[in-house]
């Protein structure tokens, strides 16, 4: 009899084992590939430098596998190349590929592991470990900065929650950030994001960023804010959506300037049959000249202009005053976008730049894009700046 149970037990015991091999060897086998390959030539001319003239591959391959009793993982490999000499454009330090007098162009040679990470989902509640991905909101303070050809991640681990209806919570431990330029900074910083979207058209955020470099302690800044955006519907051609936002910062663990500033945005946009328009007002404010508002994760290429002029906010602040009108001609979106810069203290014109940008799907994964930006400096201490891009871009 015991001779019995035992053999059943034993029989039971192998089909599991036979199951379990076979759902792992699904998830394992059908997963899905991924490729990401954008062809870029982008042209600098910078004050007095000699123009830089970069043309750059970038290509990531990846595979994410299927899903394991909650469980995914997801590995990706990246690599940036220079068709042309490298020698015809620079990157800032402490890449080796800067060269004197030369208009800089961020996107440096290299190869990477982008991202390799473990996740695991279970009713409202999923977990990231390993290199990834992260953007909150409109990646003001947090983002990925996708523009370059090589991204900005993060060795995290992250937390999203969806228990609550119409209610998101994220937490971050972040222990370094892998940046542009392929340097790896050490980080320990914790990010918390809440979000509410039970108001109809509205969603309303609030948010902590604890950011800390121990290497690097002159970035170390705690922000805290809270944002409100909404899109309302008129009728059927007709919509405004709007953007309305205010944070605090204050230095870091082991800063060596104490300071406060304050951080507004303020934006409003409509859009009617092809055609849109809208007006901001951005302020990164400033500690009497001390410091400036910082964001030293933050996407910045999308904020204060495609010149890349205002990456770090000048000691005295910034005010973004912008204009955006936008038309859709057929299958291809353009937009042009007017920002006029001052200093937030100390009255400082710092100058106006006129950015455009058009792209035109060619296919479900191809996509060619456009891209012009013209800074125009009222004061001494920023140059002229002419930026244009052309890239396509394939992703599947």
């Amino acid at each position: 009899m015991k001779i019995g149970l035992l053999a059943g037990v034993a029989q039971c015991l192998f089909f599991v084992n036979i199951y379990a091999e076979s759902e792992l060897e699904k998830a394992l086998v059908g997963g899905k590939a991924t490729v990401d390959a954008r062809l870029r030539y982008e042209h600098a001319e910078v004050g007095s430098l000699e123009d830089g003239d970069a043309l750059t591959i970038r290509t990531r391959l990846g595979y994410g596998t299927g899903d394991f009793h909650g469980f995914n993982t997801f590995i990706e490999a990246e690599d940036t190349t220079a068709i042309n000499d490298d020698e015809d454009y620079s990157v800032p330090a402490p890449s080796d590929q800067k060269v004197p007098g030369t208009s800089i162009i961020a996107d440096p040679e290299g190869t990477q592991i982008n991202r390799a990470w473990l996740s695991y989902s279970y009713t409202d509640t999923s977990i990231k470990l390993g290199r990834q991905r992260i953007y909150l909101d409109n990646a003001r303070f947090i983002g990925n900065v996708g523009w370059r050809q090589s991204e900005q991640t993060y060795d995290a681990v992250s937390l999203t929650n969806n228990s609550i209806p119409d209610t998101r919570f994220f937490y971050g431990y972040l222990d370094q950030k892998n940046d542009i330029f392929y340097n790896y900074v050490e980080m320990d910083t914790h990010l918390i994001n809440l979000s509410y979207s039970g108001i109809p058209n509205n969603t309303l955020t609030a948010y902590g960023y604890l950011i800390d470099f121990p290497r690097a302690a002159a970035n170390s800044v705690d922000i805290t804010g809270v944002s409100a955006t909404g899109e309302y519907p008129i009728d059927d051609n007709l919509s405004l959506n709007y953007r309305i936002e205010y944070a605090y910062q204050k230095e870091g663990d082991d800063a060596p300037v104490d300071y406060e500033a304050d951080y507004y945005h303020l934006s409003v946009e409509g859009a009617c049959s092809g055609f849109s328009l809208g007006v901001g007002y951005e302020v990164l404010g400033s500690d009497d000249g001390k410091a400036g508002f910082k964001t030293p994760l933050a996407t910045l290429h999308a904020f204060n202009g495609f010149a890349d002029l205002f990456l770090s906010t000048p000691k005295g602040g910034l005010e973004d005053i912008y204009v955006a009108a936008g038309y859709k001609f057929g299958p291809v979106p353009v937009k042009l976008i007017y920002h006029d810069f001052e200093s937030e203290e100390g009255g400082i014109d710092y100058g106006s730049e006129v950015d455009l940008v058009a792209s035109y799907k060619i296919s479900q994964n191809t996509t060619v894009l456009a891209k012009y930006a013209n800074f125009e400096s009222d004061w001494i201490g920023k140059p002229d700046v002419d930026r244009f891009w052309l890239q396509l871009h394939f992703k599947y």
